[in-house]
């Protein structure tokens, strides 16, 4: 476009939130004996937290029930810990963290992820080490609470 030629650009809108927002269901959960269920991401030791993206229109409590298989009834939830909301370059991320009631080592034992990830139980020593920042702060805020 040449000056002078009349026509005008039209402004740019904001280069945020482009598309929808995703809600992910994060969930915390205890085992007794001080410890915590926590995933193999990769299978090659890369620990993080059970979760899953909350569809659209599903209370993202009813999602954190079903994170991980085993149980009919799903993960006993008894507590919304808190909403983190990132705002990345093209899109809103909003976690919403749940905790659990601590659970036996039997019944820990029981729940599988839904793409065949590894799920382990290790002392909270171990993992919180291991966890990724946010990972870890998530877990010890909910542990705390």
């Amino acid at each position: 476009m040449s000056p002078g030629s009349g026509t005008t650009r039209a402004p740019r809108c904001p280069y945020e939130n482009w598309r929808p927002a995703i809600d992910w269901a994060v969930v915390v959960i205890p085992v007794e004996n001080d410890r915590l269920v926590v995933i193999d991401t990769s299978g090659y030791g890369h620990l993080g937290l059970p979760g899953t993206v909350v569809p659209p229109s599903t209370d993202p409590a009813e999602a954190a029930r079903f994170t991980l298989l085993g149980h009919e009834t799903g993960l006993p939830i008894t507590e919304r810990i808190a909403v983190e909301r990132t705002q990345t370059r093209r899109r809103q991320v909003n976690a919403h963290l749940f905790r659990t009631a601590t659970l036996t080592h039997h019944e820990a034992a029981t729940f599988r992820t839904r793409d065949g990830t590894l799920t382990r139980i290790l002392t909270r020593r171990d993992a919180l080490p291991l966890l990724p920042t946010r990972a870890r702060e998530r877990a010890l805020k909910a542990l705390a609470s």
